[in-house]
């Protein structure tokens, strides 16, 4: 209506579809040189496609033909509904809002466009989109006229509402914005506002040419605004992220002062810790601001433009700041100077912590190292060096194999089990100093790990214990020694109490009874009883004579003289000694010792220990039994051993036997009864000579008692 009055209307409309042309494929050629900005890739393909729509409207203003023109106008569409998806999408990547928009929100939003691209190619078929495609000749321009369908509805419905949320999206992010950039973005929001507009109006019958779509011309006039924002405010180049959210969100404080040393920008930072959030900043004097700040003033005041350490005291506590003053300067002329404070109070808290930990660490009194995950040392203490006698030389760089001493492979199995399922390991080590004197070592050994949870290295806290244990040996040695001292003085004088009380008993009454009955007993009752006293006074003999040598043992009194003596003749004597014993049980004694042995050793206590090996065998084995002597050359040693087929000895008793706090009598086969004090005094006399004693037996069936005693060798 309005352009009617023009003389030539196809002039004008070619000339602004050409303008519109140029623009799109510059604006395209520039967006696309940022390859590096996705953001301005997307809006150069915009372009791209309003380039192409430009050029169908040109090439259509010379088509007369209803059939191409109506083919036309299906690419036309094809072309347009892109358009507001990517529109929308460039909204979002440069405002940054929504933040939970994703590649999964992209696909949804091409959902409506791929169901209208696939109408359009089926138009043909079903007429959802429009239908009584027609030309009229108005101007020199052939218009199409056509009946819009639900299809055509639903793709104008879809453009303004994506369209739409895209421009609400750019108007909100210009809220707080600094001039310069509100001017950028409501520029931009101009370029996508007009054509839209424009295509409202036209769709209610509103249009300065009626019946002709110049939807593609007001895109052009978009295309200046575009231009102007990205040209003039370098729209896609200055985004106003910069200063909203990396200077007002960062934590180091940010102060901008001009050439006069006025205030003309300060962050949000600088404005909570200086207590500034409700005082008018900008425009204010620097000095007159931060006067209560002497370190700030001053080191303002000296500009040396590096970057130093200050201390701000602030309600009794002190802040801690790396500080650097820029200068911003055009030619010769000052324009700013940026003064950014970094706060770095915890480190310098933690370079004191650690400097205190340090010390405390070399003037510890426990040794302490740190080792990489193979165990090679990178740092020891001075208390390292004193204990182990290395120097730091000689232990850096080294395996803490070094120390190896007499600790079981055991304990290091459970030691690395545990470091590297990442626990605490603690426990004792027995290491080795330089020096090759062994020492105990109270461990702990820490993992330490890096920010991923990843064992790094260890460190090991090793405290001498060597007077410890010492001292724990002696006070065991000591317990050990007062628990055989009262089982001694016990046995002792349950010996006296009893085993020697009994056989005088028994040796008093026997002899009263023969005294009193003399007269009527006639030769064999008194021989009887005679024999009666006879065995129990030399048993209560070898009793006596057995306490008497081990109370000699227990005051160190009994020192063994060693001399050469012929074993055969030591063990034929005590087997003569106990032949009337044996008779009376029927017991066979053989000495299968050859004659050509000789040893060296104590004959007395040689001959005790086999008196009392002797006397237990037959004291244990029944009527009609065997004892054997058995000698056999051990390397430098002789085997001895007295075995007997008698009663045996049960597997978990035999352990006690050489015991005297456990150890206990047991009665013969013929009820024969003794202290239990044989054994151990042999025991004691085989070791005071080097010898070994112990024993095997077989309950029911016999046992064997052992001891070794020392071949005599002549010297050359």
């Amino acid at each position: 209506m309005i352009l009617s009055i023009f003389p030539s209307v196809f002039s004008f409309v070619f000339s602004l579809l050409i303008i519109s042309l140029f623009l799109s494929s510059a604006l395209a050629i520039y967006a696309f040189r940022m390859k590096e900005n996705r953001t301005a890739s997307i809006f150069g393909s915009i372009m791209i496609l309003s380039f192409l729509w430009s050029v169908l409207k040109i090439f259509s203003l010379f088509i007369f033909s209803t059939e191409i023109r109506e083919i036309l106008h299906l690419i036309n569409i094809l072309l347009v509904v892109p358009i507001p998806p990517l529109f929308f999408i460039v909204a979002v990547y440069y405002t940054k809002y929504p933040k939970w928009f994703n590649i999964m929100h992209i696909y949804i939003l091409f959902i409506i466009p791929v169901i209208l691209i696939i109408l359009v190619l089926t138009s043909s078929f079903h007429h959802l989109l429009f239908s009584g495609f027609t030309i009229i000749i108005d101007h020199g321009i052939p218009m199409h006229f056509y009946k819009m369908n639900i299809g055509y509805y639903l793709f104008d419905a879809y453009i303004y509402m994506i369209m739409a949320f895209a421009l609400v999206l750019l108007v909100k992010s210009v809220i707080n914005k600094d001039i310069f950039f509100r001017r950028q973005m409501l520029l931009f929001i101009i370029g996508g506002f007009i054509p839209l507009a424009y295509d409202v109006l036209f769709t209610v019958g509103i249009s300065p040419l009626k019946n002709y779509n110049l939807a593609c011309v007001f895109i052009s006039i978009g295309n200046v605004f575009f231009a102007w924002s990205l040209f003039g405010y370098r729209f896609f180049k200055l985004v106003p992220i910069t200063r909203n959210v990396v200077v007002e969100k960062m934590s180091d404080i940010m102060v901008v002062t001009n050439h006069e040393d006025l205030v003309i920008d300060i962050n949000k930072s600088g404005k909570y810790f200086f207590d500034l959030v409700n005082v008018d900043v900008v425009g204010g004097v620097f000095f007159e601001i931060f006067k209560k700040y002497p370190p700030l003033i001053k080191k303002y005041f000296d500009k040396d433009n590096s970057i130093n350490e200050i201390a701000i005291q602030k309600e009794n506590k002190v802040y801690h700041y790396s500080i650097s003053i820029t200068p911003v300067e055009s030619g010769d002329a000052l324009l700013a100077n940026i003064i950014i404070l970094h706060d770095i109070t915890e480190r310098i808290k933690s370079e004191i912590e650690i400097k205190q930990l340090s010390i405390a660490v070399e003037q510890s009194p426990v040794s302490i190292i740190t080792t990489d995950i193979t165990g090679k040392i990178e740092y020891i203490n001075e208390a390292f060096c004193k204990t182990t006698g290395y120097s730091p030389e000689e232990s850096l760089g080294e395996n803490t194999r070094i120390l190896k001493g007499k600790t079981s492979p055991n304990v290091y199995a459970t030691l690395w089990e545990t470091l590297l399922s990442g626990q605490i390991w603690k426990g004792e080590f027995i290491n080795k100093k330089k020096n090759g004197e062994f020492y105990y070592s109270e461990t702990t050994i820490s993992p330490i790990k890096n920010d991923k949870n990843q064992i790094i290295k260890f460190i090991a806290i090793m405290e001498d214990i060597t007077e410890r244990k010492q001292a724990e040996l002696r006070i065991q040695r000591q317990n050990i020694e007062l628990i055989e001292l009262n089982a001694t003085k016990d046995k002792f004088f349950s010996i006296i109490a009893h085993d020697l009380k009994n056989p005088f008993n028994s040796i008093l009454g026997l002899s009263n009874l023969l005294i009193n009955n003399f007269d009527s007993f006639d030769n064999k009752k008194i021989k009887e009883i005679l024999g009666y006293i006879d065995s129990t006074a030399n048993q209560t003999y070898n009793l006596l004579e057995n306490l008497l040598e081990w109370s000699r043992i227990q005051q160190g009194k009994l020192i063994p003289k060693f001399q050469k003596h012929n074993l055969k003749i030591i063990a034929s004597e005590m087997e003569a000694l106990h032949a009337e014993f044996a008779k009376n049980k029927n017991i066979s004694i053989k000495n299968n010792i050859k004659s050509d042995i000789y040893v060296l050793c104590d004959v007395d206590m040689t001959k005790t220990i086999l008196r009392n090996l002797i006397s237990n065998a037959i004291k244990f084995t029944k009527n009609d039994g065997t004892v054997s002597i058995i000698a056999n050359q051990k390397n430098s040693f002789f085997e001895i051993q007295i075995e007997d087929n008698g009663l045996g000895i049960a597997e978990d008793k035999i352990q006690y036997l050489f015991l005297i706090e456990t150890n206990s009598s047991t009665a013969g086969t013929n009820d024969e009864r003794g202290s239990g004090l044989g054994l151990i005094l042999c025991k004691e006399m085989v070791e005071k000579q080097g010898g070994k004693i112990w024993v095997e037996s077989k309950l029911n069936i016999g046992s064997t008692v052992f001891f070794t005693i020392e071949k005599f060798i002549e010297a050359n």
